[in-house]
């Protein structure tokens, strides 16, 4: 990934020439005639690095005989072979959709005194055999096979004197009414009025949402904390507990390169939430992070459409609480004293999670990570603030 490589192909390409590739640099293209070249040869043929359930490698440095007796090594190198079978026979289909009109499968013949494995030429024979026709090859004494037997010859195009009369009078049809430009809100910005790009990538999605909840004189450090320490949580909880740690400080390298003395206090907080109190509430089996929301309502009697993604989403068989995680270093004592901001969230997320879940009974509540307390909201109470809107 740090590499500075560009691979640049040009898939429109139509020149006379000929190309050579293998079948993952094929990917994609298509050639009016295609040729493998190698149909013969069967590459499933594991090398001495034979990998196990876990990351570490096995190196081996031993004969074919030592290979296929030994029962140490045959436990790594049997699926390490199942493994590269598997990848052998799914280039056979891309290999062989690359052509659009003729498709040529060829090769070497194995010697005489091997015993030949089985192949794309050999599968591709075996079943298209019974149904092919022999033709000659130039300069061979050898039959190819040719299939199907029979082609049919493309059907003549017809030219008309004059237009096939329109189904259709359209003089009549009704024209397409001008676009309107709908409003998008996210609700972490709605008390702000600030409409947003519906089509925004989701890197982009996250760092808006969550711009407002950091606190101003810490800088953009503060936001960049924000947005890992959310990133962690979202991805270490399906993990084992004791692979998290590890995981964490990986990622860490990853997400805040330019900060690595925050990396610590950043990966203690996650794990501490995600072994606290509210873990088996928050990460447990019937939750998903990041619930996506594009909701259509109305604000003020003016068409809107609600973007956002929810934290976390807990749902069981009557209920559903919607949870959005807080990073301030100073959070509110108590509901009175959550800014108007919050509380506007969380009321459309309410209004939406009533639309995308009629059946269940919907919650909210605020996650404070620096003190890890849940704080649960009163639904009148958010209602009342987001009255404006109105989800269809």
């Amino acid at each position: 990934r740090k590499r500075d490589i560009t691979i640049k192909r040009e898939l429109s390409e139509n020149s006379a020439g000929v190309r050579v590739m293998t079948v993952h640099g094929a990917k994609g293209l298509e050639a009016p005639i295609v040729i493998l070249a190698d149909a013969t040869s069967n590459i499933v043929k594991s090398g001495p690095i034979y990998f196990g359930k876990r990351a570490t490698p096995l190196l081996t440095h031993a004969g074919s005989k030592e290979l296929h007796t030994s029962e140490t090594l045959e436990q790594f190198r049997t699926p390490a072979r199942d493994r590269e079978s598997a990848e052998y026979w799914r280039k056979l289909y891309v290999a062989m959709t690359r052509a659009e009109d003729e498709l040529y499968i060829t090769g070497f013949k194995p010697e005489p005194t091997k015993t030949p494995e089985l192949t794309w030429y050999g599968a591709l024979k075996e079943a298209l055999e019974p149904v092919s026709i022999e033709v000659d090859i130039q300069g061979q004494t050898a039959k190819g096979l040719c299939f199907p037997s029979e082609i049919v010859a493309p059907a003549k195009i017809v030219e008309r004197e004059t237009a096939l009369p329109l189904k259709t009078d359209i003089s009549k049809i009704i024209p397409v009414p001008a676009y309107k430009p709908v409003q998008s809100i996210r609700p972490s910005m709605a008390r702000t009025h600030k409409s947003v790009d519906a089509y925004e990538t989701k890197q982009e999605q996250t760092e808006t949402a969550r711009e407002e909840e950091i606190i101003a004189d810490k800088g953009d450090i503060a936001r960049l904390e924000g947005l890992a320490l959310h990133a962690l949580l979202q991805y270490l909880a399906p993990l084992e507990a004791d692979r998290r740690h590890e995981i964490a400080s990986s990622a860490l390298l990853q997400l805040l390169p330019d900060h690595p003395s925050s990396h610590q206090a950043i990966r203690d907080k996650a794990l501490s939430v995600l072994s606290g109190p509210d873990a088996k509430l928050l990460f447990g089996a019937n939750s998903r992070a990041e619930l996506p929301i594009f909701v259509l309502g109305k604000k003020d009697q003016k068409p809107v459409q609600i973007i956002g993604r929810i934290d976390r989403t807990i749902i069981t068989d009557d209920e559903v609480l919607l949870v959005d995680f807080k990073s301030n270093a100073t959070p509110p004592q108590n509901e009175q004293q959550v800014s108007a901001a919050y509380l506007t969230q969380m009321g459309l997320y309410l209004r939406c999670g009533r639309k995308l879940f009629p059946q269940h009974k919907i919650s909210t509540a605020l996650y404070w990570t620096s003190t890890q307390n849940l704080m649960p909201l009163r639904n009148e109470h958010l209602l009342e603030i987001t009255s404006a809107f109105n989800i269809i």
